[in-house]
């Protein structure tokens, strides 16, 4: 059981988190959305690496598609080295 002390900083926590939210909104709406577009994307984009990675290994695995996982493993190494995008105002 948390004591009262803890509840009360609990919620001072998400009420300063709620607070820097709305001022930082408050100055650029236009930044806020860009990066809560930019988590989506990455989110997404990690998704679809999953998604090939299982593929790539199914191919390794069955010897099929020789210039499939030669592609996919450039694209892979390619996106690897792609840093998450960041926004300069």
């Amino acid at each position: 059981m948390k004591t009262n002390q803890e509840i009360n900083d609990i919620r001072k926590f998400f009420c300063n988190i709620k607070s820097i939210i709305v001022y930082s909104w408050k100055i650029d709406k236009r930044y806020i959305l860009l990066i809560i577009a930019s988590s989506i994307i990455t989110s997404l984009i990690n998704v679809f690496n999953i998604y090939i990675l299982k593929y790539l290994a199914d191919a390794i695995v069955t010897n099929k598609d020789k210039n499939y996982i030669i592609i996919i493993g450039l694209m892979l190494l390619v996106g690897k080295r792609q840093i998450a995008p960041t926004f300069s105002r």
